[in-house]
């Protein structure tokens, strides 16, 4: 079973509090306005997977995060009274997992992030391969032929 490494309130200089909701909704307690910051978090090595809700009961968000320079959440608006609830996986191989908020009213609810299981390695050796638009996945019959012929 994952372990959960931190149920974080973000707590940042540029952040501002909300107002506590009135009514006892699923999500009625506090949320941050994380407008242009940035959330770091010292952790080991591995993977990760974080967890998120976002929203406000009264006004729009608008949000979008990126999770070690990979945009994780693209720029997501949600009106008022909806929330949106996510999780995605991170790797963590420089022990920081850095979380950028941006968006016009990104609405931080709740954030956790939980360690998987280690990695095993595998029985036969992977490579992968980055490039720009000559490196292709191919399928058939489109795949080259090992003579070379078409």
């Amino acid at each position: 079973m994952p372990r959960i490494l931190a149920a974080l309130v973000l707590v940042l200089s540029a952040i501002t509090p909300s107002r506590a909701l009135a009514d006892q909704t699923r999500w009625a307690f506090d949320f941050v306005t994380a407008a242009c910051a940035t959330f770091s978090l010292d952790l080991p090595t591995g993977d990760y997977t974080v967890s998120l809700v976002a929203g406000d009961a009264a006004e729009a968000t608008d949000i979008a995060i990126a999770a070690e320079s990979i945009q994780k959440v693209q720029p997501t608006a949600k009106p008022p009274g909806e929330h949106l609830e996510m999780s995605f996986a991170i790797a963590l191989v420089d022990g920081r997992l850095d979380l950028a908020f941006s968006g016009a009213a990104p609405k931080i609810n709740s954030l956790v992030v939980v360690r998987q299981a280690q990695r095993a390695p595998g029985t036969v050796p992977t490579a992968y391969l980055a490039g720009d638009s000559t490196v292709q996945t191919y399928d058939p019959p489109g795949r080259p032929r090992p003579d070379g012929a078409r």
